[in-house]
C-alpha cells in the first residue's frame, strides 16, 4: 500500500486518516492541503491509495476491498503514531453519496456495525450530487470511464456511459465546471483531459466571471 505520512511521529493525542474519493488519489490537492494544515497544528495524518489506484485502474474496488484497505491504512497510522484506535479520526472523501434520510441512516448503521465499538464521526453528507463533487472538492479534473461503476453517480442523461468534469477557476475561486458526457464507455483519455483543460484555461482568461456571477 502506498502512503504519505505528514506531521509529528510522537507526542500527538490524535491522528487523522485521509482517504481519497473515487475520482482521485492520495495526491489530491484538497487532501494535501488538509494534511499540511494538520501538520501545522502538530496533528499527524496518513494519506493512502486504494488498491485500484495502485493498480492503475480508474474504477473503484468492491466495498469489501475498500474496507479492508481502509483498515490496513488505519493500522499503519496507529503503528507509526503509537496511538490506540479510539484516537484515530477517519476523514477524506466519501465514496458513497446518499440521496435521502433513509439512505443516510443506513450508511451510519453500517459504519457503526463496522466500527468495533469505536465512535463514528459523521461530518457532512452531500445528497444527490454526482461526479462534479470530486472536481469541485479536489479542484482537479475527474475522468469517469464507466459511470455505472462510479459510486453515487447520477446520470444527467440516460445515454451517458462515460464522463469528464473539469473545474473552472477565477482568481483562485471555483466558479463552475465543464461537464462532458459520452454515450460509450472509456470515451475520454489523457489527450481529452489535456485538451479540455487547455480550453478551460482559455475560458478562465477570457471571460469576466465576476460580471456573470453579479459580484463586484
Amino acid at each position: 500500500m502506498n502512503t504519505i505520512y505528514a506531521g509529528p511521529k510522537r507526542g500527538a493525542d490524535r491522528a487523522v486518516l485521509l482517504a481519497h474519493g473515487a475520482g482521485s488519489d492520495m495526491h489530491a490537492a484538497t487532501l494535501a492541503r488538509v494534511a499540511d494544515a494538520l501538520a501545522g497544528a502538530k496533528i499527524p495524518s496518513l494519506r493512502f491509495n486504494y488498491p485500484y489506484r495502485d493498480a492503475g485502474r480508474k474504477s473503484p474496488d468492491r466495498a469489501a476491498v475498500l474496507d479492508a484497505a481502509t483498515r490496513e491504512a488505519a493500522a499503519e497510522l496507529a503503528r507509526q503514531t503509537k496511538l490506540p484506535p479510539e484516537r484515530l479520526v477517519l476523514g477524506g472523501r466519501s465514496m458513497e453519496v446518499v440521496h435521502d434520510a433513509d439512505a443516510l441512516r443506513g450508511t451510519v448503521r453500517r459504519a457503526l456495525a463496522a466500527s468495533d465499538g469505536v465512535p463514528v464521526l459523521v461530518d457532512e453528507y452531500l445528497m444527490g450530487i454526482e461526479v462534479e463533487v470530486d472536481a469541485v472538492t479536489d479542484g482537479e479534473t475527474v475522468v469517469v470511464p464507466d459511470v455505472n461503476a462510479f459510486p453515487g453517480h447520477i446520470a444527467c442523461d440516460a445515454a451517458s456511459r462515460s464522463e469528464i468534469v473539469v473545474p473552472i477557476f477565477s482568481d483562485g475561486e471555483l466558479v463552475g465546471v465543464l461537464d462532458v458526457d459520452a454515450p460509450e464507455p472509456s470515451r475520454f483519455d489523457e489527450r481529452d483531459r489535456a485538451g479540455l483543460e487547455r480550453f478551460v484555461k482559455t475560458l478562465e482568461r477570457r471571460i469576466e466571471w465576476t460580471a456573470l456571477s453579479g459580484k463586484r
